[in-house]
C-alpha cells in the first residue's frame, strides 16, 4: 500500500523507555518491538522496494521532559547515561547493518540537552560535563564499526531551529522535523500556508544547510486534524513537541483530512523549488 501511493522510502522508529528519576534506558513490553518482528518488517520493506531507515526513539515525551528540566546531573550520572543509551543505540546499528538498512538516524529532541549548545525543554542551554561531547564523539565511532550505512542526525524547527552539535560534521546527512505553525486559526488559506511555511525554510532550515552542506530531509508533522496548520502550537505556546503527536495529545481535536491535504499542497511545491533540500517524510501522516 506505501508503495502504491508513492512513496520510496519508509523509516521504523522502535521506542524504548527512559525511567523517572534514572538514567537507565529500557525496552517497554508492548511496546517496543521485538527484534523479529522488526526484522520482519525491515524485510518486507526492502522486498518492495522501498529504502529503509531505522530511527530509535526514547520516550515517554513527558519522562524526558521531566528529567532534562529537573536541574543539573552528576558526572557519574552522565557516564550511566551515556553506558545505557550506547547499548540502546548499538543495538539497533547491528540491526540495521544486518538488514541493510538505508540510513541509521538518531539525536532528536530527547538528546537536545546532551551536548554543548544544546538546550533543555525551558529553552535554556544546558549545564553538561565538558566530556559529554567527547562521549559523543567516541559513540559515533563506535557506530561506524558495526553499521556501514548513512548515519543521520535529526533536527527540529518549531518556531526556530534547534541547534545543531559542534560534532555535526561526522555525519551524512541531517533529518529536520519540521511542525513550525503555518497559520493562526483552524481555517488557513493556501496562501498563507504556503507563504509561512517558505518564510521557516528560509528563515529557520536553510542555514542547516548552507553551514553544513550534508544534505537535508524534511520530516512534515503536520497531522490530519482541525488547526493542523498551527503545528506544534496545538501542543502549547512553548511549541515544544518533538514531531509526532500522540493521540492524548490531539485526541479532543476532529479528524481534518482536507486541512491536511491543504498543507501538503502548499508546501510541497515550495520544497520542490528548493534543490538543496533532498527528500521529504511524513510524519504521522494518518495520525
Amino acid at each position: 500500500m506505501i508503495k502504491s501511493m508513492g512513496a520510496s522510502a519508509v523509516i521504523f522508529s522502535p521506542l524504548w523507555h527512559l525511567q523517572p528519576a534514572s538514567p537507565l534506558i529500557y525496552p517497554e513490553l508492548g511496546i517496543t518491538p521485538f527484534y523479529s518482528t522488526l526484522n520482519v518488517m525491515i524485510n518486507q520493506a526492502s522486498a518492495l522496494g522501498l529504502e529503509t531507515g531505522l530511527y530509535p526513539q526514547i520516550g515517554p515525551q513527558e519522562i524526558v521532559k521531566e528529567i532534562w528540566l529537573s536541574g543539573s546531573h552528576s558526572d557519574y550520572w552522565w557516564e550511566i547515561w551515556f553506558e545505557s543509551y550506547q547499548d540502546f543505540i548499538l543495538n539497533y546499528a547491528k540491526i540495521a547493518e544486518i538488514n541493510k538498512v538505508d540510513q541509521l538516524i538518531i539525536g532528536g529532541k530527547a538528546v537536545l540537552p546532551t551536548f554543548s549548545g544544546g538546550i533543555t525543554p525551558d529553552g535554556l542551554e544546558t549545564n553538561i560535563p565538558i566530556a559529554n561531547d567527547n562521549r559523543w564523539t567516541a559513540l559515533i565511532d563506535e557506530i561506524r564499526n558495526v553499521y556501514s550505512g548513512n548515519l543521520v542526525w535529526v533536527t527540529n524547527v518549531h518556531l526556530n531551529r534547534d541547534p545543531l552539535p559542534e560534532f555535526i560534521y561526522e555525519f551524512d546527512g541531517i533529518y529536520i522535523s519540521v511542525d513550525s505553525p503555518l497559520a493562526e486559526g483552524n481555517d488557513p488559506a493556501f496562501e498563507e500556508i504556503g507563504a509561512n511555511f517558505s518564510a521557516v525554510i528560509d528563515n529557520h532550515i536553510y542555514e542547516a544547510y548552507r553551514s553544513t552542506g550534508l544534505p537535508i530531509t524534511l520530516a512534515l508533522a503536520y497531522p490530519s486534524i482541525d488547526g493542523a496548520a498551527r503545528g506544534c502550537g496545538l501542543i502549547d505556546e512553548a511549541c515544544y513537541n518533538d514531531g509526532i503527536f500522540h493521540l492524548d495529545e490531539i485526541s479532543t481535536h476532529p479528524i481534518d483530512l482536507e486541512e491536511q491535504a491543504l498543507i501538503y499542497s502548499a508546501v510541497l511545491p515550495v520544497i520542490a523549488s528548493r534543490p538543496w533540500i533532498t527528500s521529504t517524510s511524513l510524519r504521522g501522516y494518518n495520525a
